[in-house]
């Protein structure tokens, strides 16, 4: 499948690949069932490019998807955090450990967050 080509893409650093493939995947099927993993999947892709800004925008096409999409936030306040934007960085994660509370990556990146507001 597309979604599996662009993964094994991601995995060895072929970004514009994975985007390519995660691009046409939703051309095909926009309302998919698995549209807001393609866009989450093409988020970490423009991530991996450097592409921050393209990545917020996939993030919130996944949130458009499925408001209650745990993985979204935890990728956008990601992204906050890289761009230094702790105060969104923060919103992004506790919504996200509030979605999936047993996820200890996320009450991670809350730690990390938290140690960088306090600075």
């Amino acid at each position: 499948s597309l979604e599996a080509r662009a993964n094994a893409y991601h995995n060895v650093g072929r970004y514009d690949e994975s985007i390519s493939d995660l691009g046409e995947a939703l051309d095909l099927f926009p309302k998919h069932e698995r549209a807001k993993f393609l866009h989450n999947n093409m988020a970490w892709s423009w991530i991996g490019q450097g592409n921050l800004d393209a990545a917020v925008n996939e993030f919130n096409r996944a949130l458009a998807v499925d408001p209650d999409f745990d993985l979204a936030y935890f990728g956008r306040a990601t992204v906050w955090e890289k761009k230094g934007d702790y105060q969104r960085a923060m919103i992004d994660a506790k919504e996200a450990a509030k979605r999936d509370p047993a996820n200890k990556k996320y009450d991670n990146l809350l730690f990390e967050i938290k140690s960088k507001l306090n600075q």
